[in-house]
C-alpha cells in the first residue's frame, strides 16, 4: 500500500469516530498511523508536502473537529452544565480513542491542544450565538437555585469548573493573569445569578419568603463551596451582602410566620459576616423583641409566639441547630440589657398573666358542669329584710389567711405536662396559631426574657397566685386541675424547665389547698369562712409584700370577736399564727338589682377595709369621712388612715360612693344606689 493510499484510508476510518465502531477504528488506525509515521519521505496532503507526523496530527485534528461541530449542534440556550459535560464526555471518548496516537506521533503539546478542543472551540469559534461556556455555567445556576428539591449536582459543577480550570492553566500557560480572568467571571456568575433572583423575587408571591430568600444564597455557597473552600466563603460573604442590604423587607416579609430553629440558624449564617450586634438590633426592632415604657405585653407576646417559642431545646436541636440556639440566646439577653425599668416590667408582665388568668379561670368555671360546692352564709336577717341595706357574705373561702410558725413536709405536685415540640411548618393563618401557642411564648417569657426572674416569682406572682387562691377558696383545687387550667399548664412546665422558679408555688398551692379543705372558722352569728394557714418561715415574703396594709378593719364585733377565739385554738396545737389582715377577702351583696326578672343583686368581692366602709351604710346613705373615721376607729394621723383613704378612693373611682358638698360646703361620701355598670358581663366585680 502507498503512503499516498494509507494517508486517504486512515482519513476515512478516524472520520468515522462519532458514528462508528470505535474498537475498530482504533486497531484500523493505528496499523494505517504506524505506515505514515515511518514513511522516510514526505508526504503530499492537502496540496502541500508535510511529514508523516504532522500528517496524522491534521487528520486528527479534523476528524476531532467534526466531532465538535456535530455535538455543538445539540446545543441551545437552554443547555446546562450537566449536559454540556455529557456532551463533553462523547468528544472526550473520541479523543481518548485516538490518544495513544496523539501522544506516539504528534506530542504532548499537541496532545494538549486536542483534549481541549472542545471546550477551546466554545469559548472561541461560538460565541457570536451567544452559546458559551459561561452560558451554560449560568443556566445551571439558575436552574438549581430556583428548584425546589435540592438534587446533589455539587458533583456536576465541580467537574465543570475543574475543567474550566485545566483549560485556562493549558490556554495562557504563560499569562497567569488571563488564567485569572477567565476563572474569575465564573466566580462573578455565583454573585449575579443571586442578584438576578432577587431582582426578580417577588415577596407578594411567596409563601415562605424566609426559606424562599435563604435557600437559594445556602445553594450558590454550596456550588462555591464545592469549587474551593476560599471561593465558598467569599461567595457566602457576598450572598450575606445582598440579603443584608434588604434586611428589614426579609424580616418584615416573615412577620406572620412562626420562625423554626432552622430559619434562624439560616439567618444567623447569612448575617453573621456583619456582626452579632448589628444583627441582634435589626432583628429585634424589626420583629418587635425590644421593650419599652410603652409597649404591652401581648405584643411582646405575641413577637415571641413569632420568633421564640422555645421554652427548652431537645438534643437533636442542640446539636444540629446551634447557630440558630446562639442566635435566640442574643437575642434574649439584648432584651433583658435594654429593659431600663425592670420594677415597671414587672408589673406590666404580671398584670398581663393576672388578666390572662383571670379569663382563663373565668371560662372553665363558665364551662365547669360541676354544682358549685360554695353555699354562702347570709348575715342575721334583720340586715337582710331591707332592700336598702347592704347584704354582706362572709364567703366560706379565704376571708382568714394567716401564716403558721412551723415546718410540715414539703408537698411537690409530680404529674407533669407534655410539652409539644414546636418544629412545626410556619403557619399562614396567624390568628389560628396564636392561641394555642401562647403557653410556649408565656413560658419563654418567664424563662428568658424576665430579668431578675427570681424577685419577679417571689414578689409578684407568688402574691399574684397567692390572691386568686383566696378569691376561688375551696372551687380553687377544681379549677386548677382541670385539663383546660392556663396557670397548671404554665406553673407544671416550668416545674419541669426550671424548678426552682416554682418551688415555692407548688408548696403554696399544695398547702392552701390543704388547709381550705381542713379548716374553717365560725364568728358568734354563725357565719364560717375557709382558712388558709401557711408556713411562715416559708412564706415569709408573702407577708412582706403587703404588710404596709396589714392592719385589721373588721365589718362587725361578731367577726372581730372570731379571730382571737380562733387564734387561741390553734395555739393550743402549737401553732403560733401571725395576723396577714391585707389578704383578707369578703363577699359582700349590695342593694343594687342588676336582674329585676331573678331578683340578682350586684355582688363585690374585696379587702377588709372595703368591706368595712360599705358595711357602715346598712345605717345611713351618707357619711362624711369624720363620720367614717370614727365608726372604724382611725385616728388621722395613723398608718390605718392612709389604708382607709386609699380604699375610699377606689370605691369612688368605682361610684360606688360618689363625693358630694352639702349646702356649707362641706364633703361627704354617698352610697350609690343609682349605680350603673356599664360594660359589665357579670353580677361581681372584684376590687382586690
Amino acid at each position: 500500500m502507498s503512503i499516498d493510499e494509507a494517508v486517504a484510508r486512515y482519513r476515512d476510518v478516524i472520520g468515522n469516530l462519532a458514528t462508528g465502531n470505535l474498537r475498530r477504528i482504533v486497531i484500523q488506525s493505528e496499523k494505517l498511523a504506524q505506515i505514515i509515521a515511518s514513511s522516510k519521505g514526505t508526504v503530499r496532503f492537502h496540496h502541500k508536502t508535510r511529514s508523516g507526523k504532522t500528517v496524522i496530527y491534521k487528520c486528527i485534528k479534523k476528524a476531532l473537529l467534526s466531532s465538535v461541530a456535530s455535538l455543538s449542534s445539540e446545543f441551545s440556550s437552554e443547555t446546562d452544565v450537566q449536559q454540556f459535560l455529557h456532551l463533553n464526555y462523547i468528544y472526550q471518548s473520541h479523543f481518548q480513542a485516538l490518544s495513544g496516537q496523539i501522544n506516539k506521533y504528534c506530542g504532548m503539546k499537541k496532545y494538549y491542544e486536542l483534549k481541549f478542543a472542545a471546550i477551546d472551540y466554545l469559548e472561541t469559534e461560538v460565541q457570536t450565538t451567544g452559546l458559551t461556556l459561561s452560558r451554560f455555567w449560568v443556566a445551571s445556576l439558575d436552574e438549581f437555585i430556583k428548584k425546589e428539591r435540592w438534587p446533589d449536582n455539587g458533583s456536576n459543577f465541580q467537574i465543570f469548573y475543574k475543567l474550566m480550570a485545566e483549560y485556562s492553566s493549558w490556554k495562557w500557560d504563560s499569562d497567569d493573569k488571563r488564567q485569572l480572568q477567565f476563572m474569575y467571571e465564573f466566580r462573578m456568575k455565583l454573585k449575579e445569578c443571586l442578584v438576578k433572583f432577587y431582582e426578580n423575587f417577588d415577596l407578594q408571591k411567596s409563601s415562605d419568603p424566609l426559606k424562599e430568600l435563604i435557600i437559594p444564597w445556602e445553594k450558590i455557597v454550596y456550588v462555591a463551596n464545592c469549587i474551593d473552600a476560599f471561593t465558598g466563603e467569599q461567595v457566602r460573604i457576598d450572598g450575606a451582602e445582598l440579603i443584608w442590604t434588604s434586611k428589614n423587607l426579609v424580616f418584615s416579609s416573615i412577620s406572620s410566620a412562626v420562625l423554626r430553629l432552622n430559619d434562624l440558624q439560616n439567618m444567623f449564617s447569612a448575617f453573621q459576616p456583619y456582626g452579632e450586634e448589628a444583627l441582634v438590633q435589626d432583628f429585634a426592632h424589626i420583629r418587635s423583641l425590644k421593650w419599652d415604657s410603652n409597649d404591652k405585653v401581648e405584643s411582646l407576646i405575641r413577637a415571641l409566639i413569632f420568633n421564640d417559642m422555645f421554652p427548652y431545646f431537645n438534643k437533636e436541636q442542640v446539636d444540629t441547630k446551634a447557630d440558630g440556639i446562639f442566635l435566640l440566646r442574643l437575642l434574649r439577653k439584648n432584651f433583658k440589657e435594654h429593659i431600663n425599668d425592670v420594677k415597671d416590667f414587672h408589673i406590666q408582665v404580671i398584670k398581663y398573666l393576672n388578666s390572662q388568668f383571670k379569663n382563663n379561670y373565668s371560662t372553665l368555671m363558665t364551662s365547669s358542669k360541676t354544682q358549685d360546692r360554695r353555699k354562702s352564709h347570709n348575715m342575721p336577717s334583720s340586715i337582710l329584710d331591707d332592700g336598702n341595706k347592704i347584704g354582706m357574705h362572709v364567703s366560706p373561702i379565704d376571708e382568714y389567711s394567716h401564716f403558721v410558725d412551723n415546718d410540715e413536709p414539703l408537698w411537690r405536685d409530680k404529674v407533669y405536662p407534655k410539652i409539644y415540640t414546636n418544629e412545626q411548618t410556619p403557619t399562614p393563618d396567624a390568628s389560628a396559631i396564636f392561641d394555642s401557642h401562647r403557653i410556649y411564648a408565656i413560658i419563654s417569657l418567664l424563662r428568658y426574657y424576665l430579668p431578675e426572674k427570681r424577685k419577679f416569682f417571689r414578689i409578684y406572682y407568688l402574691p399574684s397566685i397567692f390572691k386568686r387562691i383566696l378569691y376561688y377558696g375551696a372551687k380553687f383545687a377544681q379549677l386548677y386541675f382541670m385539663e383546660g387550667c392556663l396557670e397548671r399548664l404554665v406553673i407544671e412546665s416550668l416545674q419541669i424547665l426550671e424548678p426552682s422558679l416554682v418551688h415555692a408555688i407548688n408548696n403554696l398551692i399544695k398547702s392552701s389547698i390543704e388547709s381550705l379543705k381542713n379548716v374553717t372558722v365560725t364568728s358568734d352569728d354563725k357565719t364560717s369562712s375557709g382558712v388558709i394557714i401557711l408556713s411562715y418561715k416559708e412564706f415569709k415574703s408573702l407577708s412582706e409584700v403587703n404588710k404596709d396594709f396589714n392592719e385589721p378593719f373588721w365589718p362587725n364585733q361578731s367577726i372581730a370577736n372570731s379571730w382571737p377565739d380562733f387564734a387561741n385554738k390553734q395555739l393550743k396545737r402549737g401553732q403560733n399564727l401571725q395576723d396577714a389582715f391585707a389578704f383578707h377577702l369578703f363577699e359582700i351583696e349590695l342593694p343594687i338589682i342588676i336582674d329585676t326578672t331573678r331578683n340578682t343583686h350586684l355582688k363585690l368581692v374585696s379587702n377588709m377595709c372595703t368591706t368595712s366602709i360599705l358595711y357602715l351604710y346598712n345605717e345611713v346613705d351618707s357619711l362624711s369621712l369624720t363620720s367614717i373615721q370614727e365608726k372604724l376607729a382611725v385616728l388621722p394621723t395613723s398608718k390605718r388612715n392612709e389604708i382607709l383613704l386609699y380604699n375610699l378612693n377606689r370605691l369612688t373611682k368605682l361610684k360606688l360612693l360618689l363625693l358630694k358638698e352639702n349646702e356649707k360646703g362641706q364633703k361627704f361620701y354617698a352610697f350609690n344606689f343609682n349605680y350603673k355598670r356599664d360594660g359589665q358581663k357579670t353580677s361581681l366585680i372584684r376590687l382586690i
